[in-house]
This record gives C-alpha cells, sequence and structure tokens, in this order.
C-alpha cells in the first residue's frame, strides 16, 4: 500500500511517498510564514521524480496536531482535498506521537515536545519495548515545571533509572528550563528533533493494516489548547 504522508506542525514541513517495504523519498523544508505556497508544488515534484501519478497513492496521511493552528490547516485541507478528488481514504496521526519515533530505540522514556507558547509545551512521553509502545504520559498542555514533575512520577513508578530523552527543537530552545536538573534529562540531536512524515506515514501504514482507515470529511486537527481567537470568544 503506498501511502503519501505530510506533516506541517511546526515551521518545518515535510511530505513522504513510502509503502510497507521502502520510503520512496521524503522531503523537508522550512518556512517562517506559512506552508500553503510549497506544499502542492512539492507533491508534484516529488511524484514526477518518483514517475507516479496522485492515481498510483492508495491512502493519504497526515499529522493532526497538536502544533501550529495554520499549519495544521493547511495540511488537514490539502489531504482532504486530494482524497475527496481521487475517492481515497485517508488517516490522522498525532503528531507528538509521530515526534517520539526519533528515539525509538532509547532505552528509557522518551519525551516529545512541540512549542505551545505562553511558556508551555505541548508534551507526550512514550517507552518503547520490542517495537511496542508504552504512554507514560498521554498527549497533553504542561508547563515545565509540571512537565518535568510528571516525567520523573512517571520514571520512579516504572523503575527507570535512565535520565528522560528530550525531543522535539523547542527542547532545545528553551534548555534553560530543563538545565537546573540537567542529571534528569538527556537532549536527541538536532537532526533528530523534527516531525517527520516519514513517521507520520510509519504509523498510518499501521493503522492501515488493521483497516482502521477514515472518512476525509471527519479528518480534524487535534489542537489541545484553542486557538486564541476561539478562547476569546
Amino acid at each position: 500500500m503506498k501511502i503519501l504522508a505530510f506533516e506541517t506542525s511546526t515551521p518545518f514541513g515535510s511530505l513522504a511517498l513510502l509503502d510497507e517495504n521502502r520510503i520512496y523519498g521524503e522531503k523537508i523544508f522550512y518556512s517562517e510564514r506559512t506552508h500553503n505556497e510549497r506544499l502542492l508544488p512539492f507533491v508534484d515534484e516529488m511524484l514526477n521524480q518518483l514517475s507516479m501519478e496522485l492515481s498510483d497513492i492508495d491512502c493519504f496521511a497526515v499529522a493532526t496536531g497538536p502544533g501550529s493552528f495554520t499549519g495544521l490547516r493547511i495540511s488537514l485541507a490539502t489531504v482532504k482535498a486530494l482524497a475527496l478528488a481521487h475517492k481515497k481514504p485517508v488517516i490522522g496521526v498525532s503528531t507528538l506521537e509521530a515526534l517520539s519515533l526519533n528515539g525509538i530505540f532509547y532505552p528509557g522514556i522518551v519525551c516529545a515536545l512541540l512549542d505551545a507558547g505562553r511558556e508551555e509545551f505541548y508534551a507526550a512521553a512514550t517507552l518503547f519495548s520490542q517495537e511496542e509502545r508504552i504512554f507514560c504520559i498521554e498527549p497533553s498542555l504542561l508547563s515545565a515545571p509540571k512537565l518535568s514533575e510528571a516525567l520523573k512520577e512517571s520514571a520512579l513508578k516504572m523503575n527507570i533509572e535512565k535520565p528522560i530523552l528530550l525531543v522535539g527543537e523547542v527542547a532545545h530552545q528553551r534548555r534553560n528550563l530543563f538545565e537546573s536538573e540537567k542529571n534528569s534529562f538527556e537532549w536527541a540531536p538536532l537532526s533528530l528533533s523534527l516531525p517527520r512524515a516519514s513517521y507520520v506515514g510509519h504509523l498510518a501504514l499501521k493503522l492501515a493494516q488493521k483497516g482502521l482507515f477514515q472518512d476525509p470529511e471527519q479528518l480534524v486537527p487535534i489542537y489541545i489548547r484553542l486557538p486564541k481567537a476561539q478562547a476569546d470568544r
């Protein structure tokens, strides 16, 4: 099954085309403003390079959040339009779940972090064991002190002595918030700190194998926090 996956939850966007046996291609790009102008041209470019058509795609996958409100709307709208036009199913996956796969081989708790502004993080913590995923902290909106406390409680409860691996670009940008307890934490390198469309596709393939497809019209973003305009109302 060929899946075309989209990830635009942060200023770094990406596309990937993959199936059960290989990744045919992945493109990562950066935009300070919006991914809107680049996304479809990059889709065309990737398919042309691979001598494929959109009709060759069996399913579209997309990261549904949390993340940038504008970024999520762009990729979800794109995926919905493509899926409806070509009568294909879609699969939405958690941005944090995909981001945590950067630490899949780490022998301890992996905490995926995204910037939520207002000195808070979108966070989820996972322990990987023989490719199984044990959720220590479900996707949440937390301040640094509350996150630190919740992570240490999870490590204590699960009797894990390894430092907790923080994954995400924001973990480096706001490293000072955790430096006072640096013996409790490790930081994934920046090369392993971005949400990747290939990981979105990997998770979508697992769901597709179980027949867990979604109707494109029912695909919605998972913000965790309401956009400011809605919150103000």
